[in-house]
């Protein structure tokens, strides 16, 4: 069982929140060790808070997972993992990410709230709306940039916000235009 959890908060990607580190390179405070260290630790309360969202997509997307060829084998598809289970997992990191950002500061902590609800809107409505769904996703990385900046209390460099928007639709695009031409094979 914990194999399954550990499967269905997707640490694979958690390689997305090494973003938040950007915010100390732009600021020219990568030799600042506490600055590293608040950014780290911010990096792993979005970690939390991403398989939040994970976990609470897979739930609400249970039925649908359960007639597509790979996504019948995630652990709630599957039924390896309870909907009730994945219910309480999902709040539980939910919680410590949130209550880890409070401890940060404020504005992170605010960064954080608006990561979750960006999130949560993407898998309850926007992920079936064309482009919306895109510039959600992209617009969860600038998020995760901002919130890099605001862990370290430093300006968001709006060069750096921009360049992650930019390849963020990028790569968001290039991924929907590879699922039509699986779809259509």
């Amino acid at each position: 069982m914990l194999g399954e959890l550990v499967k269905l908060a997707r640490p694979g990607h958690w390689t997305k929140n090494g973003l938040l580190f950007a915010a100390v390179v732009f600021a020219g405070e990568f030799r600042n060790l506490t600055k590293l260290e608040t950014v780290a630790l911010a990096a792993l309360l979005f970690c939390l808070l991403a398989s939040a969202v994970y976990t609470f997509n897979d739930l609400i997307d249970r039925h649908t997972d359960r007639k597509h060829p790979v996504k019948k084998n995630r652990p709630i598809a599957s039924g390896a993992v309870s909907p009730m289970t994945a219910a309480v997992l999902a709040l539980v990191l939910a919680g410590i990410g949130l209550a880890g950002a409070w401890l940060i500061n404020f504005e992170f902590f605010v960064t954080a709230v608006v990561f979750l609800a960006l999130n949560l809107a993407y898998t309850l409505a926007l992920k079936g709306v064309v482009i919306l769904d895109v510039l959600t996703i992209a617009l969860s990385f600038v998020v995760r940039a901002y919130a890099g900046a605001a862990a370290i209390d430093v300006p968001a460099s709006e060069w750096m916000l921009m360049a992650t928007l930019l390849l963020a639709l990028f790569l968001s695009f290039g991924k929907r235009r590879h699922e039509l031409v699986v779809l259509e094979q």
